[in-house]
């Protein structure tokens, strides 16, 4: 819990958690005084006319002094009045704390579940490309959206838990006043029930919300991973074997989580037994091991059976949240070794330079391999990308011309070899600064469910009007905006669904654009296209100036007049003289 605690980020709630412990204390006491003035007055109404058990001499005692202060302050007739006052505002008191308490917690709750949310985002953003494509993202995105209010409504359960201590204490302090002998009878009756339940409440609620937290995470990835293939599913006509493979994580989770309800529902009816049985016992010891009249005592009575029925729905409740609590364990636990597994990643390795990369890039005999590949997907490879030109890079599927935009944007590093930027060794440079000057349009076009204005804005806020508009036309898309009804603010719809490919690659180019790279890269960024579309995007391409342009393609299109072409094959790259190039595509292939 204490690793936890530090692990989360949580302690930087610790001053509104320890005024929460305050204003609980200061509640518990209030409720706690405004209790026992029930004795005195009782004592006022029904004069007491038999002997004192030596047991609640102190409370004969104070039960007395108190009236007889009250009556020499404001006279004997204004006693009982005051006395009343005093329970009424003592009660009001502990109202307007706990209303206070319940505001704060749930302040200091919601918050929590926004800071992790947030961290687990940027934790996520932050991770290594390689280990972000293996993680299950349906996890991720439960992790983010619900792991985080589970472990809100945890915190939210210590609070109540720990109120409830308080509360329950006040109470015990409230029967030793009163009874010392009877309030030492119902201790030993609750320690050995707690002894009996605790262990077995623990271990069972502990290990079924483990296993609850496993099964959700297995939901949530095949939920995520059956909507993202859902234009596959509908092609296939799988859609009922979907939702059967869908139906077994679904039916364990339920499974657990009607046990761990059942369980979590035990403490309430279990303690309203209990408490029958304890006021029962506790009238029948007063009549049979006492000397005290039942009835000279019913002022010491009423206010036992009052706290005992107070203490143990406070037990009850305090239970109620401890088990509640230890549900949320688990998902505060991977809440915790997420963040911990997130800190210091993406840290410059040096101060951070300023590169301009419309002075070339260099790749001198790089090689990698992907962790679960025997062979090298890039083995000595050597290619200069001329700075402020554009070169266009041909190659087959799986031979490497991701790996090589991949090792571009900082995603991978290289094992073997070097890659330059503006003269600098890649590996010295901070990344993240880097990819500021790098404009990126791939084949799947990623738009926000916004406007276009929107879209734009995003990738640069601080872009004018003037800058969209210019953007626009570099892009081929002002006529097409003109005939848009509301024009940039023209809603793209999910991922751009209401534009076609070619306007969605366009507007990628203007996007790209609006953040003025000084490398614009397009990875397959015409494969979908038809040939119009395709024209329009090849001549905005072309048209682009002071930028370098690289160009990552299975074929070279006659209208995109590269200034260099290399071809990738074996994890090498080959560069064609002007007679290798004709018809608008590549002619020989290096062997």
């Amino acid at each position: 819990m204490i690793r936890w605690f530090f692990a989360s980020g949580a302690i930087r709630f610790r001053k509104k958690l320890l005024l929460l412990l305050l204003l609980t204390i200061l509640a518990a006491l209030s409720e706690g005084i405004s209790l026992w003035l029930i004795v005195p007055v009782f004592h006022a109404l029904i004069p007491a006319s038999g002997p004192s058990n030596s047991a609640t001499m102190l409370a004969d005692s104070l039960a007395n002094k108190i009236p007889e202060a009250l009556e020499s302050l404001f006279g004997p007739d204004a006693v009982l009045l005051t006395m009343l006052t005093l329970m009424l505002l003592l009660v009001t008191a502990k109202t307007i704390l706990t209303l206070v308490t319940n505001w704060q917690t749930a302040r200091c709750q919601w918050g929590l579940m926004s800071n992790w949310a947030k961290q687990l985002l940027k934790v996520y953003l932050h991770k290594d490309y390689l280990s972000f494509l293996k993680d299950k993202h349906g996890a991720m995105l439960g992790t983010i959206t619900i792991e985080t209010r589970i472990a809100a409504i945890g915190v939210r359960d210590a609070i109540v838990f720990f109120s409830q201590l308080i509360v329950s204490l006040a109470y015990i302090g409230v029967l030793f006043i009163t009874d010392w002998q009877i309030t030492l009878y119902q201790l030993a009756a609750i320690f050995l029930l707690f002894v009996a339940t605790w262990g077995f409440t623990h271990r069972l609620t502990s290990r079924i919300s483990r296993d609850i937290l496993i099964a959700k995470q297995c939901v949530e990835a095949d939920a995520s991973e059956s909507l993202s293939a859902f234009r596959q599913i509908k092609a296939s006509a799988l859609e009922d074997d979907a939702v059967d493979k869908f139906g077994e994580p679904v039916n364990d989770m339920a499974r657990l989580m009607t046990s761990q309800n059942a369980y979590n529902a035990m403490p309430k009816p279990v303690s309203e037994l209990l408490v029958l049985l304890l006021i029962v016992g506790t009238v029948y010891y007063l009549y049979a091991f006492t000397d005290v009249m039942i009835a000279s005592q019913i002022p010491t009575l009423t206010l036992l059976v009052i706290i005992a029925n107070r203490l143990f729905m406070s037990l009850a409740r305090l239970a109620i949240a401890y088990m509640a609590f230890t549900a949320s364990l688990p998902a505060m636990e991977l809440i915790a070794r997420q963040l911990e597994q997130g800190r210091g990643r993406d840290r410059p390795p040096t101060a951070s330079v300023r590169v301009d990369l419309t002075n070339g890039i260099v790749f001198s005999d790089v090689g990698f391999r992907y962790p679960d590949k025997s062979d090298n997907v890039l083995d000595g490879l050597n290619l200069k990308i001329g700075g402020g030109q554009l070169t266009a890079l041909v190659g087959s599927s799986g031979g490497g011309k991701s790996t090589i935009i991949d090792l571009l944007l900082g995603f991978i590093r290289q094992e073997e070899g070097t890659l330059f930027l503006d003269g600098r060794d890649s590996r010295l440079l901070d990344f993240k600064r880097v990819r500021e000057k790098i404009g990126y349009v791939s084949q799947d076009v990623f738009l926000f469910d916004c406007s276009i204005r929107e879209n734009m804005l995003i990738h640069n806020p601080n872009a004018t009007e003037d800058d969209m508009e210019r953007v626009c036309g570099q892009a081929h898309m002002t006529k097409f905006i003109a005939k848009l009804p509301d024009g940039l603010d023209t809603l793209v719809g999910p991922r751009g669904a209401r534009l076609s490919g070619g306007e969605r690659q366009r507007l990628a180019i203007a996007i790209a654009l609006l953040r003025n790279p000084d490398l614009q890269i397009f990875d397959e960024a015409i494969n979908a296209l038809d040939p119009e579309a395709e024209a329009a995007v090849c001549r905005a391409v072309r048209e682009l100036q002071n930028k370098t342009i690289f160009f990552v393609t299975h074929r070279v299109p006659s209208t995109l007049e590269p200034d260099q072409i290399f071809v990738l094959e074996r994890g090498k790259a080959v560069e064609l003289a002007d007679a290798d190039v004709a018809d608008g595509g590549v002619r020989r292939m290096s062997s």
